[in-house]
């Protein structure tokens, strides 16, 4: 496992294992490159937009967690080549283990 920081954003990645890594710490934002929280993982946890494009993750954003403090706020954002543009969102706590379009095209997050 390495630690990677971004900016101020502190992320940690974990490797692709066969055995999911299903946990998600309380106040984080998780997200998975693979269905049922399989594959490589993020968490996020900075209260910031974050570019998640800029650590090789566009567009792989396959299940997540948002297990942030009750009624926080995730909000996922496209890069249409010009500008920003909204997705959708997700109130904490939610978990999605199976993520469809849009937000699969996800580029940005603005974690809370």
């Amino acid at each position: 496992m390495f630690v990677m920081l971004l900016g101020t954003a502190s992320l940690v990645a974990a490797p692709s294992t066969a055995n999911a890594d299903a946990s998600c710490p309380y106040l984080r934002l998780c997200i998975w490159d693979g269905f049922n929280y399989n594959g490589a993982k993020e968490y996020l946890f900075e209260c910031k937009f974050i570019n998640i494009g800029e650590f090789g993750w566009s567009d792989r954003t396959k299940s997540f967690k948002n297990n942030q403090s009750p009624g926080t706020v995730a909000t996922f954002f496209n890069w249409d080549g010009q500008r920003w543009v909204y997705l959708d969102r997700s109130v904490a706590p939610e978990f999605i283990p199976v993520v469809n379009f849009p937000i699969r095209t996800t580029d940005a997050i603005q974690v809370c």
